[in-house]
C-alpha cells in the first residue's frame, strides 16, 4: 500500500493548502453589454438571489441582475448575448437552470469573435437554484478578438438565466477542481473515522460481546443523531459541535496513548472494513470528478446522463446547514420541503464535518463552497456500505477476505452503487447500517437463542437505518419477522430489549417533531398515494381513501403488475393508473441508452446483482447434505428481500424503478449471492468473472462514455485512478514493500512536483473538450413573426468583402413607435451570428416609404463566413422584437 499512501499524502498536502490559500475576491467587468436578441428576459436583483442562497459568492458584482427565460407565465424562449469582456484567465459566470436535460436545448457558452471555437460554460443543470461556474480561458485561445458569452433558452419547460460574467483568479478555479475537493473527502473520512474508532473502543473496553465493526457503526450512528440534536435542539452556535467532535478525536487518539494493546485490538478489527470503505468511497469521487459539467453542487445528478435525478442528494447538506446555522424553524428548506419531512441521521453524519468545512473556506471569497464540499464530505457516509458488506460476508459469513473482498469489489462496480455512492442521499447511508443489522441476525452458527445484547445490537442498527431513510423500513419489517421466525421467538426477553432500543431511537426522532418541528410525513404519503403533496388539505386516511376508490380491482392488479416489473426493466406495459413514471429521453447514443437502463432496472449493468441473488437461490435449493452452511444465511437474506419487494409493491403507488426501490434489499440480495457463491470451491472464479465483466461494462459506459459530453477533464483525477489502481495491483501481489520513510519522501515529491505545475500553469489541470454541435446548442425554438405593422425593413444583400469575409447590409424601421429600432440581430438557422452596427444613413428609404421619417434606419455586419438561411431580428423600442422579410 505504499504508493497509495504515498499519493494520498501528496493529495492531503497539495488539497489542504489549496483550501486554506486566500482567495482574492472576484473583480466586476466595466463595460459589458446586454442584447436580448430573441424573446423577453425576466431581471431579478443578484443582492436579492444571494441573500436567499449562501452558496454564491460574495465577490460577484452585487449592482448586475439575473437574466432568465422563467416568467410567472411559464418558461419563454430567450436568446441574449452579453459583451465585449474585459481579457482575464478566468472568467466566472454564474447561472441558473438546466442546460441539457432530455429533450431540452438550452446552451451557455463563450465565444470568440475570430474563430468559431467556444468555451462551454455548462452541460448540466442546476434546476432553480444557482451555480458558479469558472472557465479557462488564457490569453490566446481569442488573441485579438473580442469574448462574448451566450445564452439560448430554447425549452419551454426548463428555465435558464445568467448573469454579468466577472473575472476571478487561478486560485479559486483550483479550488474547485478536483484538487480542491478531495481534501474535503479526506479530512471528513478522518473525522467520520473517530466515532466509528470509537464506538469500537466502546464495545471492546466493556466487554459488551459486540464486534469492534459493529460497536464502530453503532458509535457512529449515535454520534450523528447526537449531534443533529444537539445543533437542532439546543441554541448551540455555529461552529459549536467543534467541541463533541474534537472531543471524539481526542478518545480515540487518547487510546491508542493510554491503552494501546486496546486500540490496536480494535484496529485490527476494523482496519481491513475500513480500507474497504475508504477505498470504495474515494475511487467513487474520483470517478465523479474525472471531469464536470459545470453543475457545482448539482454535479452528482447530472454527471452522468441521462441517469439523473432531483435535488435529494442536496437536502441533507442542506438541512444540516439549518440546524447549525440557526434557521431550521423560521425557513422552509427548498421548496415547501420542511426539515422534519426526512429522517436526520445524514444531516447528523454532515454536521461531524460541516464546521471544520467552513474553517477550511475561511480565507475563501465567502462559504460559496460549502454545498459542494458537504457533498464530497457526505461520499465517506454513503460508502460506508462497502465497510459492511465485507463485514457480513467476512465475519458473519466466515468467507476467506480475499473472497469477501472480491464480493465487495464486485458490487461496487456495478452502475447502482457508482451512481449512489457518490450521489450523496441517505438510502445507501441506511443500507450499511441495515446489512449490518441483518448481517449480525443471520450470522453462521449463532446461539440457538439470541441474547439481550444481540437483539439491542440488531434495534440500535435498525433504528439507525430507518433514522437515515425511511425506505428502510420496508426491508427491515420482513428481516425482523425472518429473525423472529428463527430464533427471536425463543427469547421473549431478548425481543422486548431489541425492540425497545429501536423504538427509542425511532421516539426521539418523534418527540423532536412533536415538541420543535411538526412534519405532515409527505413522503409516506406520496408512497402510498403516489401523490406528492407538501401541504396537503386532506388527511392521510382520506387521500388512501380517495386513492383506492378511483379504480376496480381489475385496475389495482393491472397497476401492481406495473409497479412490481419497474425494478427490471424501465418501460413496462403500462397499467390504468396515472404514476410518477421515468421520462423517456430523447435521443441518446447506446451508452446513454444503457445507463438509462441501469439507472431504473437491475439489469444491463446490473444483471450481476440478480446473477447474485439467483446463485443463492440455487444454493439453498440443493439437496441438503449438498448445501453450504452459508445457504441458510443466504435464504434468510432472500427472504427478507423477497419480503421487501412484496411489500413495496403491496402497499405503495410509486414507479418502483430501483432508485425508489429499497437499497437494503438490493444489497441483501448481493451479500446472499456472495455468501454461497463464496462457499463452494469455485465460488473465488466465479465472483472473479463477475467482477471483472462488470467492471468492463461500467468501464465502458459509465466512466469512458461520458466523458465525451462533459464540458472539461480533470488531469489530476485521472493521474490519481491510475496510480490509485497501479497501489491497490501492487498491494494485492505483495509486492513493492517500501519503508515509512522512502513513502513519505515519495509522497511529498509528488506534492511538490505538481504543486510546481500548477504554480507554472495552473489551467494545466483541466483539458477542454471538443466545442458541442452548435446546431442541437442554438436552434430557437420560437420565431417571431413577421408583422408590417410593428416593423418594416429588408436585408439588402450581403456581398464580398475585399479584405475578406462578408458584409450583409439592410435597413429596419420601428413602425408602431415611427423610430429607428433599438438593435439588430443576425441568426442563420436559429444560430444568433452577432449583432448589427445600426444608425446608418440611408436617405433612399424615406424616399421610397415616407411613413419612414428618419434616414438614420440602416444597418450593416461583418461576417467570416456567408450565412446559408439569415435571419433578420429587430428589438422594437418598447422592448418585443420582430422578425424582416429577407431579400432572396
Amino acid at each position: 500500500m505504499w504508493l497509495l499512501r504515498a499519493v494520498l499524502g501528496a493529495l492531503a498536502l497539495l488539497s489542504i493548502a489549496i483550501a486554506l490559500a486566500p482567495e482574492p475576491p472576484a473583480s466586476p467587468m466595466h463595460g459589458v453589454q446586454t442584447h436580448v436578441v430573441v424573446g423577453q428576459t425576466q431581471t431579478a436583483p443578484l443582492a436579492e438571489v444571494t441573500d436567499l442562497d449562501a452558496a454564491l459568492r460574495p465577490g460577484t458584482p452585487r449592482d448586475s441582475v439575473i437574466y432568465r427565460s422563467w416568467s410567472p407565465a411559464g418558461v419563454r424562449p430567450l436568446a441574449l448575448e452579453m459583451g465585449p469582456l474585459e481579457p482575464a484567465d478566468y472568467v466566472g459566470v454564474l447561472y441558473q437552470g438546466t442546460i441539457r436535460e432530455y429533450e431540452t436545448r438550452n446552451a451557455l457558452y463563450l465565444r470568440c469573435s475570430t474563430h468559431e471555437r467556444i468555451k462551454p460554460i455548462a452541460g448540466g443543470g442546476t434546476a432553480g437554484t444557482y451555480t458558479e461556474t469558472i472557465v479557462p480561458l488564457g490569453d490566446k485561445w481569442c488573441a485579438g478578438g473580442e469574448v462574448y458569452l451566450r445564452l439560448v433558452g430554447t425549452s419551454d419547460f426548463r428555465n435558464v438565466g445568467v448573469a454579468q460574467p466577472y473575472a476571478v483568479s487561478a486560485l479559486s478555479y483550483l479550488k474547485q477542481s478536483y484538487l480542491g475537493y478531495v481534501g474535503f473527502f479526506l479530512t471528513a473520512f478522518a473525522i467520520v473515522l473517530a466515532p466509528f474508532f470509537a464506538g469500537g473502543l466502546v464495545a471492546r473496553a466493556t466487554r459488551s460481546g459486540v464486534d469492534p465493526v459493529l460497536g464502530g457503526f453503532l458509535g457512529l450512528g449515535a454520534a450523528c443523531l447526537t449531534l443533529f440534536y444537539l445543533y437542532a435542539w439546543t441554541p448551540l452556535p455555529p461552529r459549536g459541535g467543534l467541541l463533541p467532535v474534537m472531543a471524539l478525536i481526542g478518545v480515540a487518539v487518547g487510546a491508542c496513548w493510554k491503552a494501546p494493546d486496546l486500540a490496536r485490538s480494535v484496529w485490527r478489527a476494523q482496519r481491513i472494513p475500513v480500507y474497504v470503505w475508504f477505498l470504495t468511497g474515494f475511487v467513487a469521487l474520483t470517478v465523479l470528478h474525472l471531469g464536470a459539467t459545470g453543475s457545482g453542487a448539482w454535479e452528482p445528478a447530472h454527471r452522468f446522463a441521462p441517469a439523473i435525478w432531483s435535488s435529494d442528494h442536496l437536502l441533507p447538506g442542506m438541512f444540516a446547514e439549518a440546524v447549525r446555522l440557526g434557521t431550521h424553524q423560521l425557513v422552509t428548506m427548498p421548496g415547501d420541503w420542511s426539515l422534519s419531512d426526512r429522517p436526520p441521521l445524514m444531516a447528523g453524519g454532515y454536521l461531524l464535518f460541516a464546521d471544520v468545512f467552513a474553517l477550511l473556506q475561511a480565507n475563501n471569497d465567502g462559504p460559496h463552497l460549502q454545498p459542494v464540499a458537504l457533498a464530497v464530505g457526505g461520499v465517506t457516509l454513503t460508502s460506508l456500505w462497502a465497510a459492511a458488506l465485507y463485514w457480513a460476508a467476512r465475519r458473519a459469513g466466515k468467507l476467506s477476505p480475499a473472497i469477501a473482498a472480491i464480493g465487495v469489489l464486485l458490487v461496487a462496480l456495478t452502475p447502482f452503487a457508482l451512481f449512489n455512492t457518490g450521489y450523496t442521499w441517505p438510502k445507501l447511508m441506511g443500507a450499511a447500517f441495515s446489512i449490518a443489522a441483518t448481517g449480525y441476525a443471520f450470522r453462521l452458527r449463532p446461539s440457538p437463542r439470541a441474547s439481550v445484547g444481540e437483539t439491542a445490537t440488531f434495534g440500535g442498527l435498525a433504528g439507525f437505518a430507518m433514522l437515515c431513510h425511511a425506505a428502510s423500513s420496508f426491508f427491515l419489517a420482513p428481516a425482523a419477522l425472518v429473525y423472529f421466525a428463527t430464533r427471536l421467538w425463543r427469547s421473549p426477553k431478548a425481543l422486548v430489549a431489541g425492540a425497545a432500543v429501536g423504538l427509542a431511537l425511532l421516539a426521539s426522532w418523534s418527540a423532536y417533531k412533536a415538541s420543535a418541528l411538526p412534519s405532515q410525513d409527505p413522503l409516506l404519503a406520496y408512497a402510498l398515494t403516489g401523490d406528492l403533496h407538501l401541504a396537503p388539505k386532506e388527511s392521510l386516511p382520506e387521500r388512501l381513501a380517495a386513492r383506492y376508490q378511483s379504480f376496480t380491482v381489475l385496475q389495482w392488479l393491472q397497476t401492481k403488475a406495473e409497479i412490481a416489473a419497474y425494478v427490471f426493466t424501465p418501460n413496462p406495459p403500462q397499467g390504468p393508473e396515472p404514476l410518477a413514471r421515468p421520462i423517456v429521453p430523447g435521443e441518446i447514443d447506446v451508452a446513454g441508452q444503457l445507463r438509462r437502463w441501469d439507472f431504473y432496472a437491475l439489469s444491463a449493468g446490473n444483471l450481476s446483482l440478480l446473477l447474485l441473488g439467483a446463485l443463492g437461490v440455487w444454493s439453498f435449493a440443493r439437496p441438503r447434505a449438498e448445501r453450504p452452511p452459508q445457504a441458510a444465511m443466504a435464504a434468510r437474506l432472500l427472504a427478507s428481500a423477497a419480503g421487501c419487494y412484496a411489500l413495496f409493491v403491496g402497499v405503495t403507488f410509486l414507479a418502483l424503478f430501483v432508485h425508489q426501490f429499497s437499497y437494503d434489499a438490493v444489497l441483501a440480495l448481493a451479500l446472499a449471492g456472495i455468501v454461497a457463491a463464496g462457499a463452494m470451491p469455485w465460488g473465488r472464479s466465479l465472483l472473479l468473472a463477475l467482477a471483472a465483466a462488470t467492471g468492463l461494462y461500467t468501464g465502458v459506459v459509465w466512466i469512458a462514455a461520458p466523458l465525451s459530453s462533459l464540458v472539461t477533464l480533470d488531469l489530476a483525477a485521472l493521474g490519481t485512478l491510475a496510480l490509485v489502481g497501479i497501489g491497490v495491483g501492487l498491494a494485492l501481489s505483495r509486492g513493492g514493500a517500501a519503508p515509512r520513510g522512502r513513502t513519505a519522501l515519495l509522497g511529498l515529491g509528488l506534492a511538490v512536483s505538481v504543486g510546481g505545475c500548477l504554480m507554472l500553469r495552473p489551467g494545466a489541470v483541466v483539458r477542454e473538450l471538443s466545442p458541442p454541435d452548435l446546431t442541437y446548442m442554438a436552434e430557437l425554438v420560437a420565431n417571431p413573426a413577421v408583422d408590417p405593422a410593428r416593423c418594416r425593413g429588408n436585408l439588402d444583400g450581403t456581398v464580398a468583402r475585399k479584405v475578406g469575409g462578408w458584409r450583409m447590409f439592410g435597413w429596419a424601421w420601428d413602425a408602431a413607435a415611427g423610430a429607428p429600432v433599438k438593435s439588430i440581430a443576425v441568426l442563420d438557422n436559429g444560430l444568433l451570428l452577432g449583432m448589427a452596427a445600426t444608425g446608418q444613413a440611408r436617405p433612399d428609404v424615406p424616399k421610397g416609404l415616407p411613413t419612414v421619417t428618419d434616414p438614420g434606419v440602416g444597418w450593416h455586419l461583418d461576417l467570416k463566413k456567408r450565412p446559408a438561411h439569415p435571419q433578420i431580428v429587430a428589438t422594437l423600442t418598447d422592448g418585443s422584437i420582430c422578425a424582416l422579410s429577407a431579400a432572396s
